[in-house]
């Protein structure tokens, strides 16, 4: 057997260098090496000696050290593979009774060990698991003040914090056909037996602002979800403690600040919602509605990402803030997707976006941006799950192109870039059946010219984007468009409101010769917003809009203005004036 194994072991470390070698790969290589010899061997007497002289060796090696947690993983190896039970539970009773639970490197030699093992013992170490957490919970500490300084001193709790992911590694590291029938009561069950009563001290229930306990958990419900989808029949198996996970989860992300980024709750807490999302069973509409809420609600009220690296005292502090606000939008897309994926249909994609209008209308600059990134990410989610799969009719197209293009002129140069990435999406999810020619080039090109700060500029390349995308604008959904540029034009934002109304007016002069049945619903929607638009420039805007559809269909128009209240509003009569 060494003889066809060892040869690509040399070949993989001779074609690497110390930097180049993956270190994780190596060592799942030995690993596997270790077991498959100690297979072959097939002699219990010399496995359960090979795991004493591994145990024996622990005190060789510096603490922490690459080394070190290599050696727990091959002892786990070693009890993994060995058929003396007696043996194998003598050993890990010993290493649950023995390590220091205070020092990081023990607790994680523990976990190691238990969770290897449990690769061919999956009940024997459940039910060493079981019963060391069933044996610490019976030591009582007498005395108020005794009972305080273990509660701060914490020995307790990271105790069952390393009991927790014990059990969440085991359930990775479990023979898959097992897992399900011992998931919930002998795993799930204990985690939050454990994580209950460290949230409680002198039998009182306590609201836990405990970071590593958090964190604790969020790994516990990452793993255990990964290891479920990973089960043959995981599309079959209800997960009944889900609703209470996330419930934990998801009041995790309410607790973390929104003045700061320090911690990597929110960021990891998303990523365990995205993966606790693929189980049955499935949450109602309005479950997921709200838990995509939190999510925004949690995220985009943070300080500008600059601001927010500002608190690092150190340059590495500053990365490490980027990158958790960087993982944290990956997350978010990611659930996004995970949450289209459960329920493929353009309706609930339009209940998802709805959730980012509010966004969109912020007096913050960075809020909008963020909105907007979020688009760009459910909208290629779209693309990419309900689009691909089916022929069904984006009847969405002009309510949310109405929405986002006239943002191509925010104030923040990554806003207008976000926008021209939401535009191409929808332009290829709209031209599915269609030839959409040069029109991807043509977007390449004016998202270059978006990056120049004159409004002016802007103005002109905005209204070249509107004129590319009306040849591919579906003039049905016009009444939907109008609707959402006319939301646009109460904007905050100065430069995004004139722009919507370059783009209405634009449309409506491209467009407007196949949108006859729609002009009394057009006319309406524009007469009942100019008591809101006060601003000159662009009432003024309204009036070109009305005059470009009379253009196209002046008598309809013309009905339509009659049909409204005397005396006629200012409106009516600058329409008339403009048109005669």
């Amino acid at each position: 057997m060494w003889v066809v194994k060892i040869p690509p072991l040399l070949q993989y470390i001779e074609g690497n260098t110390e930097n180049s070698l993956d270190h994780e790969r190596w060592e799942h290589m030995l690993l596997q090496f270790l077991r498959t010899s100690l297979e072959t061997i097939d002699n219990s007497a010399w496995s359960s000696q090979i795991s004493l002289e591994l145990s024996q060796q622990m005190a060789s090696y510096a603490s922490p050290s690459k080394e070190k947690s290599f050696l727990y993983k091959a002892l786990g190896t070693s009890l993994a593979v060995c058929q003396d039970l007696v043996h194998v539970k003598s050993q890990i009773n010993a290493f649950l009774t023995t390590t220091d639970y205070m020092e990081a490197p023990e607790r994680e030699g523990v976990i190691s060990v238990l969770a290897f093992s449990a690769e061919s013992h999956l009940d024997l170490t459940l039910n060493a698991l079981q019963e060391f957490g069933a044996a610490i919970s019976k030591v009582k500490i007498s005395g108020l003040i005794d009972r305080l300084k273990d509660y701060h001193h914490g020995k307790r709790g990271k105790t069952r914090s390393t009991l927790m992911l014990t059990y969440s590694n085991v359930a990775v590291h479990a023979p898959k056909e097992q897992l399900l029938s011992r998931v919930e009561a002998d795993i799930t069950g204990n985690i939050l037996h454990h994580y209950r009563a460290s949230c409680r001290v002198l039998g009182i229930t306590l609201t836990n602002k405990d970071m590593y306990l958090k964190l604790t958990l969020i790994q516990n419900v990452t793993e255990i979800s990964c290891a479920i989808l990973e089960t043959r029949d995981f599309q079959e198996f209800e997960f009944s403690y889900k609703q209470e996970l996330l419930g934990y989860m998801l009041d995790f992300i309410k607790k973390e600040p929104l003045d700061s980024l320090a911690s990597p709750v929110r960021y990891k807490a998303i990523l365990a919602i995205e993966h606790l999302s693929k189980l049955k069973p499935s949450l109602t509409l309005e479950d997921n509605r709200e838990l995509l809420d939190q999510c925004f609600k949690s995220l985009f009220p943070l300080p500008p990402l600059e601001k927010t690296k500002e608190e690092g005292e150190t340059a590495k502090d500053a990365l490490h803030i980027q990158s958790l606000y960087v993982g944290s939008v990956e997350a978010l897309g990611k659930l996004m997707k995970t949450l289209l994926e459960e329920e493929p249909t353009a309706d609930w994609f339009q209940e998802m976006f709805e959730l980012l209008g509010p966004w969109f209308s912020s007096e913050k600059e960075w809020e909008r941006e963020r909105a907007l990134q979020a688009s760009t990410q459910l909208l290629t989610a779209y693309q990419e799950t309900v689009n691909s799969t089916t022929q069904e009719t984006f009847n969405q197209f002009g309510s949310v192109i109405g929405l986002i293009a006239p943002y191509s002129c925010d104030s923040l140069a990554t806003s207008r870039q976000w926008v021209v990435d939401c535009i191409s999406c929808l332009l290829c999810i709209q031209g599915q059946s269609m030839n959409l020619g040069s029109a991807a080039e043509e977007l390449r090109c004016l998202r270059e010219a978006l990056t120049a700060p004159d409004p002016e500029a802007l103005f002109q390349t905005s209204s070249k984007m509107a004129r590319v995308i009306s040849e591919y604008f579906p003039t049905e959904q016009a009444t939907d468009f109008i609707h959402s540029t006319l939301d646009v034009m109460l904007s905050p934002s100065p430069t995004c409101a004139t722009a919507a109304g370059l783009w209405m007016k634009i449309i409506l002069e491209e467009c407007g010769d196949a949108m006859l049945d729609q002009v009394p619903d057009i006319v309406n929607k524009i007469y009942s917003c100019t008591p809101t638009i006060q601003e000159g420039s662009l009432r003024q805007f309204l009036v070109e809009a009305v005059c470009s559809l009379a253009h196209h269909h002046v008598e309809a128009v013309i009905s339509s203005l009659l049909t409204k209240r005397l005396p006629m509003d200012s409106l009516v009569v600058m329409v008339r004036l403009q048109y005669d």
